[in-house]
């Protein structure tokens, strides 16, 4: 009936995500040319002449590559309420229900909403996971 409570058994085994990314970032080289003046100066004068200043060439470049990679898998065994919302006409149950949980110090919120047959449920009130129909 409407406003019946069930146990939603939700059981997820090996449940694996990876997620992969990469940064790249490239400057092309530089050239710049610095002309020394007084370098080589001995007593007021400069060497060699005048004429012929030394020159300094300067060149300059960099490539990062950064790539990293994150592989997670996990379990879920849990058992949340659920409440029947409405019954359709086919005599099925429409159920929602919610439930925040502490893992790793992360607080994740597991809803489930969908339809379920009433022959699906166990006893005790409860019903799988995958009988969920629409599930979220």
């Amino acid at each position: 009936m409407v406003g019946d409570v069930l146990a939603v058994v939700v059981a997820i085994q090996n449940e694996r995500v990876t997620l992969t990314a990469e940064t790249r970032r490239t400057r092309d080289s530089v050239t710049e040319t610095l002309m020394v003046n007084n370098l080589f100066k001995a007593q007021n004068r400069i060497l060699p002449s005048q004429n012929h200043m030394p020159a300094l060439d300067v060149e300059s470049g960099s490539d990062y590559r950064v790539s990293g990679n994150i592989t997670r898998g996990e379990t879920i065994n849990i058992s949340l309420a659920a409440a029947v919302l409405q019954t359709l006409p086919n005599g099925n149950l429409a159920i929602a229900g919610r439930q925040e949980v502490r893992v790793n110090s992360e607080l994740r919120e597991l809803t489930v909403a969908g339809v379920i047959r009433p022959e699906d449920v166990r006893p005790g009130n409860t019903i799988s996971w995958g009988k969920i129909a629409g599930r979220i």
